[in-house]
């Protein structure tokens, strides 16, 4: 049995992660909606864009947890966080809770795992929700901004919980 759908659910959840990254003061790049460039339409790797699906987080040996990000696709090289939401409508909260152990190279990645700590999720939050979001790797190496699309970050949520 697969969970709901949440094809509508990115929109909004963008728009309202889009309010909460200016006010942040989360910058960088732009994307398309569908993650391609709109101009360029035979170089697809202009744009940045996610497919996070839902999935049960798998336990790790170190007390972690793992989820797989089906594809994402980087103009640069860079790497995906993952953030708790509040819940199915996406209410953004607080920091990346984990990231891609190194960074990936521009293009498309598929299958690609992020680990995360359970305990950085706030006690009031449920963990069965998450956001993935591509970063920007600045020239130092370090964690830029997030790649954004239509004035908010190019994100995806999943249901990673157990199944409902």
């Amino acid at each position: 049995m697969q969970g709901p759908d949440h094809s509508n659910l990115s929109r909004r959840t963008a728009l309202k992660l889009g309010a909460a990254a200016t006010a942040l003061g989360v910058a960088s790049g732009t994307a398309s909606a569908d993650g391609h460039n709109d101009e360029e339409e035979d170089d697809e790797n202009d744009e940045a864009a996610i497919t996070f699906r839902n999935q049960e987080a798998e336990e790790t040996d170190n007390d972690q947890k793992e989820v797989t990000i089906d594809e994402v696709t980087l103009p640069d090289d860079g790497f995906v966080v993952v953030h708790p939401v509040q819940d199915e409508d996406g209410e953004f909260i607080g920091g990346g809770i984990g990231e891609t152990a190194d960074p990936l190279g521009e293009g498309t990645s598929e299958d690609v795992t992020v680990e995360y700590d359970p305990d950085e999720i706030p006690e009031d939050v449920t963990e069965d929700w998450l956001v993935a979001m591509p970063h920007v790797v600045e020239d130092n190496d370090e964690r830029g901004g997030s790649y954004e699309r239509e004035g908010g970050p190019v994100i995806d949520v999943a249901h990673v919980g157990p199944e409902e």
